[in-house]
């Protein structure tokens, strides 16, 4: 098969976990059979990534070719857009994030008695000041 001959699709990268494979989904729509409203489908593709370029997230163009292995038929011909990522290792995490994330209810604890202490001085200034109307009064 001629280069010109083969299929061509362009999909984005879902996975690449595996050594020298991607698997991309190619987005596509269909006519609803009744309504006729487009329904969005998806086709996933195994495909050869010879130098293990692709991250998750990319676009790229896939093309047909001869079998590979007992799922991939396709093979990466370009990388149209990349992702830029950071990708963090889980040792890399910053422990103080997750003492914030710990901490988030004792804030709201915290919140809760400040307005039960605000309510007391509300309900003070107004013992206070009704207080002081009846000594006027008398």
């Amino acid at each position: 098969m001629s280069s010109s001959n083969r299929k061509m699709q362009i999909g984005q990268i879902v996975s690449d976990k595996m050594d020298k494979t991607v698997i991309v989904a190619v987005f596509w729509r269909q006519p609803h059979r009744k309504y006729g409203k487009p329904i969005k489908r998806t086709s996933k593709f195994v495909a050869h990534d010879t130098n293990n370029e692709c991250k998750i997230g990319d676009m790229v163009r896939i093309e047909e070719t001869r079998p590979l292995s007992r799922s991939k038929r396709w093979r990466v011909r370009e990388i149209l857009k990349s992702q830029k990522f950071a990708e963090l290792q889980p040792q890399e995490i910053d422990v103080s994030l997750l003492e914030d994330q710990s901490m988030i209810p004792k804030a709201k604890e915290e919140q809760k008695e400040e307005e039960k202490t605000s309510d007391e001085d509300i309900s003070e200034a107004v013992d206070a000041s009704s207080e002081q109307k009846e000594e006027e009064k008398t």
